[in-house]
């Protein structure tokens, strides 16, 4: 048996890694990016999770001989947690997990320092100046994972088709918001014990980012807008995998 965990950030993903590493003491490997993906090393483990886009990893394993699994979480509690957790890094006492992350991501934590999230209009401006300078990270992250393009501000309609289509090939769905069902999900899948799940790596301080302004929801609108797409997707596989458990159990 050999699974791979497409880990999206900032979707459960530390909790489900956690999972796995408490019911495979070993033969489990983490990778980070694409760099760190080697097909000879990859072969000897059983459990692979990391920040991997899935079309990526499909040209250089045989997925087939896998099981498949993936997360998501609801676009704008997404887009909200994931730029708290990159600003997070700028701040006073965070200088490993600064020095530890690649410059792109470096530079635009400084750059968030400038702008005031709680100010609709400054959010829109820090998204004009990573457009300007091509720093596309922060936008459709979720899509990103699917497949794999860089110029996410602008997904055509026969990429976001693409993305799709490599979603509806992975063997196991969850989303954030029930992720103690999809957790249920995986123990049954693998016989393990149930686990209710203590969320990791969580960013507290939102700066200022409130999710009920729908002011502020429109400003970030560019960085999710095709990940609306993704999600609804995600979640209807979700629910019809949990209800098929369900009638398993």
């Amino acid at each position: 048996m050999k699974i791979l965990y497409i880990h999206v950030p900032k979707t459960a993903g530390s909790s489900i890694n956690k999972y796995f590493s408490n019911n495979l003491k070993s033969h489990r490997f983490h990778i980070e990016g694409i760099h760190g993906l080697n097909k000879d090393i990859c072969e000897s483990y059983e459990f692979i999770s990391g920040h991997l886009p899935y079309n990526v990893i499909d040209k250089m394993l045989p997925l087939e001989e896998w099981i498949t699994l993936i997360s998501f979480r609801e676009p704008v509690s997404y887009v909200i947690s994931h730029l708290s957790w990159v600003r997070q890094l700028a701040d006073p006492g965070e200088e490993e997990r600064f020095n530890a992350h690649p410059k792109p991501f470096q530079r635009i934590a400084r750059k968030m320092t400038e702008y005031d999230f709680s100010n609709p209009d400054d959010l829109s401006d820090l998204i004009t100046w990573l457009e300007n300078e091509n720093l596309l990270f922060l936008h459709n992250t979720q899509m990103y994972f699917l497949n794999g393009e860089h110029n996410r501000s602008t997904y055509s309609h026969s990429q976001v088709n693409a993305a799709l289509k490599n979603l509806e090939s992975i063997d196991l769905v969850g989303i954030q918001e029930d992720i103690n069902k999809f957790m249920n999900m995986l123990s049954m899948k693998f016989e393990w014990p149930a686990n209710q799940v203590v969320m990791e790596n969580v960013s507290r301080n939102k700066y200022g980012l409130d999710i009920n302004d729908d002011k502020i929801t429109k400003a970030l609108f560019p960085l999710y807008d095709k990940d609306v797409i993704v999600y609804e997707k995600a979640k209807k596989i979700f629910e019809q995998q949990a209800e098929s458990f369900t009638k398993i159990d």
